[in-house]
C-alpha cells in the first residue's frame, strides 16, 4: 500500500456532517475486537460506534451504528464476512466494507471485491498502515494487500 496516495482530510460522515470515520468492528474473537478498538481509538480521526462477532450481529449492527466503515474479519463463527459484507451493502449501500483477514488468497481477495467490499487487508498490517487503509475505504479508494493481487 503506498500511504503517499491516501487522502487524510476531513470528510463527509454517513449523517452528511464532517468528523471521525465511524467504524464498525467485526471479528468472531473478542480479544481481536477489543485490540483493534483500542489500537484504532487512539487515533483522533476513527470512532467505533459498534461491535459484532457474526455476520448477523454485523447486519444487524451497521443498521443500528450507521457506520462509515466496516473492518470485518473474513471467517466468522455463524458465516462469512463476504455474506455479511453482501447484506450490509444491500441494506446500506453508502457503508465501506474493509476485510481483515489471516488469509493470503487472491481468491477470496477476489471473492470480497464482488460481494461489494473496498478492500482486502491482511493482519500482518502494522497500526498505520491499518489506520491509512481505513481511511482510504472511508475517502472512496479501494485497498489490496500487494501479496493478494499477485
Amino acid at each position: 500500500m503506498n500511504r503517499s496516495k491516501l487522502v487524510h482530510g476531513k470528510r463527509k460522515t454517513a449523517g452528511g456532517g464532517v468528523g471521525p470515520v465511524r467504524l464498525l468492528l467485526v471479528d468472531d474473537h473478542h480479544i481481536v475486537r477489543e485490540g483493534l478498538k483500542e489500537t484504532l481509538e487512539r487515533y483522533s480521526d476513527i470512532q467505533v460506534v459498534g461491535e459484532a462477532d457474526s455476520a448477523e450481529n454485523a447486519v444487524r449492527q451497521a443498521a443500528r451504528c450507521k457506520p462509515d466503515v466496516v473492518l470485518m474479519d473474513i471467517h466468522l463463527k455463524d458465516s462469512n464476512g463476504l455474506v455479511a459484507c453482501r447484506m450490509i451493502r444491500k441494506n446500506r449501500p453508502s457503508v465501506c466494507v474493509l476485510i481483515l483477514s489471516a488469509f493470503v488468497d487472491p481468491d477470496l481477495a477476489r471473492q470480497a471485491v464482488e460481494a461489494g467490499a473496498r478492500g482486502y487487508v491482511l493482519k500482518e498490517l502494522n497500526c498505520d498502515q491499518l489506520h491509512a487503509a481505513i481511511r482510504a475505504v472511508a475517502d472512496g479508494q479501494s485497498v489490496m494487500s500487494p501479496a493478494v493481487t499477485q
